[in-house]
């Protein structure tokens, strides 16, 4: 939908559709350390409700597991911190779901959509590149909670396939990663 969304220049769609990426993301980490909820989800689709599990909710359930602990040592190019003001992936992460919910909510003038019909639809530059921005650093902060969540897996694929994941990551970005998670 994000791509869907980008192709016909509705910026907000994709905004918003980036979001609902986000929070797949984080229900997904969620849900995988919590098998028994899950469960209740395949058999009761209400069952979410009674979770009461917010976005905000997930997201700081993300800094307090273990297996994600290592990315707090690094900033938000993966490079080990040089200090604790740094951002890092969790500031990042808040700052990509804070970006994507303004479209959501149309909070800031310039993210609703000011076209009424297809007609009205026009390219801007601006706003493409600095959606491909935010794609693109969600894809790395995915990449890197998914790789972190799933290493034992992750280890057991052939280095092509390690290869194609960590494209997300310039070649810097992919060694602070690989060191961090030992991969």
């Amino acid at each position: 939908l994000c791509l869907n969304s980008f192709a016909v220049s509705n910026y907000r769609g994709a905004h918003i559709a980036l979001r609902c990426m986000l929070e797949d993301l984080y229900r997904h980490l969620y849900y995988k350390d919590h098998p028994e909820e899950y469960g209740a989800l395949r058999f009761d689709p209400f069952a979410e409700e009674a979770f009461k599990q917010s976005p905000v909710d997930l997201r700081e359930y993300l800094e307090k597991v273990s297996y994600l602990k290592s990315l707090k040592e690094l900033n938000s190019s993966f490079m080990p911190k040089i200090n604790d003001g740094e951002e890092d992936i969790f500031a990042l992460n808040a700052s990509l779901y804070s970006t994507a919910s303004a479209y959501v909510h149309g909070s800031k003038m310039g993210s609703m959509n000011s076209f009424r019909s297809n007609s009205n639809v026009a390219r801007n530059k601006a706003k493409e590149i600095a959606l491909v921005r935010t794609v693109s650093q969600f894809t790395r902060i995915a990449c890197a909670f998914l790789i972190s969540a799933h290493a034992d897996e992750f280890r057991t694929f052939n280095d092509y396939d390690k290869s194609i994941v960590l494209e997300a990551f310039d070649l810097n970005q992919r060694s602070g990663l690989r060191k961090a998670l030992n991969i």
